[in-house]
């Protein structure tokens, strides 16, 4: 019998990181990834070598969510980059998002740390039981109920904080329960996040091209609307007396710039971006008096986490003031 056959040749994980270290300079959600750890710091105190290996891992898992969404909703641009499928194709895109899902658990296995797994396994998991919700309710065109769609974010946002925070306080003395301050945080993020999808046009830096540059705004503006989605503001409107134009609308997963205008201003007429900044209103004042002033300034946290949320804010803020914009910029 002959030898075995000898395999020399190693294969790297490059091919697997490329699409993440392409992502990576979308910046997407760096408020969540760098001032909120810095924030809960405050008050959980724990070691720094600690946190940047926590870090560094929610770093894999945010762009794993990042790559795996862009797939999932058909995104077109993350930020003014083309997705990343759209580069390096959906197989290799949604392969390295599962890349990046054990990259994080292999660098918080290195903590030592017998809970840290269990807490990464069960905020994992109802993230993606609230991602299955959204998706479901979008492609069955089924509208949940507002609190329907609460308990969606809190399992599809919150569980993202709950799970930074979980893996914190596995190092912490502080045992404190803060699970309501995180679901609300989870909460205003993400309608903050869906309210300036609607208002707001990303920054198109390095666009020259002015046809390029129309279609590019065109495509990203009211993104929300394109790709079907049941967002808070969509959810209020379609319960209003504008409702079954705005499921027409909707259905159509329309990219025409004139059309999703149209809606918007449906929106507007109905009330429902009013109902949302109100909303938001709603949830900040609950999130800087009723929770960091009764859980934040006994540790001396409060400047820091007030000026988090100023962060949170100054975007929203902005779109407030110049919710009218895309009148002028698509009629």
């Amino acid at each position: 019998m002959g030898k075995p056959a000898q395999f020399t040749v190693q294969l790297d994980t490059k091919k697997n990181l490329l699409p993440y270290n392409y992502i990576k300079k979308a910046n997407s959600n760096i408020i969540l990834m760098q001032h909120l750890p810095e924030a809960f710091n405050f008050w959980l105190k724990i070691p720094d070598d600690k946190l940047r290996v926590i870090m560094e891992a929610a770093g894999y898992l945010v762009q794993a969510a990042v790559l795996l969404d862009d797939v999932q909703d058909g995104t077109q641009y993350r930020r003014n980059l083309p997705s990343t499928d759209r580069i390096y194709g959906i197989p290799l895109s949604v392969n390295s998002s599962v890349f990046c899902l054990i990259v994080a658990l292999e660098k918080l296995k290195n903590l030592q740390n017998s809970a840290v797994f269990d807490i990464y396994c069960k905020e994992v998991k109802s993230a993606l039981d609230g991602i299955a919700a959204d998706l479901y309710w979008r492609d069955a065109f089924v509208c949940p109920t507002e609190d329907e769609y609460k308990a969606m974010v809190i399992k599809k946002t919150g569980s993202y904080l709950l799970l930074k925070f979980g893996l914190m306080q596995a190092f912490s003395a502080n045992r404190g329960d803060y699970h309501e301050l995180l679901n609300t945080l989870g909460l205003y993020y993400q309608i903050r996040d869906e309210y300036i999808n609607l208002t707001k046009l990303e920054a198109l830096e390095g666009k020259s091209n002015q046809h390029e540059l129309m279609d590019l705004k065109n495509l990203m503006f009211c993104e929300d609307i394109t790709e079907g989605r049941f967002t808070f503001p969509l959810i209020h409107g379609l319960n209003s007396s504008e409702g079954p134009t705005i499921r027409s609308i909707l259905v159509q997963r329309t990219s025409d710039s004139i059309i999703k205008q149209h809606c918007l201003s449906l929106l507007e007429k109905v009330g429902s971006l009013d109902y949302t900044r109100r909303t938001l209103h709603d949830l900040d004042g609950d999130l800087r008096e009723q929770h960091c002033l009764s859980l934040l300034e006994k540790v001396g946290s409060l400047d820091y986490t007030r000026r988090t949320l100023h962060d949170l804010d100054a975007d929203l803020r902005e779109q407030v003031h110049n919710i009218r914009y895309s009148s002028s910029v698509h009629q």
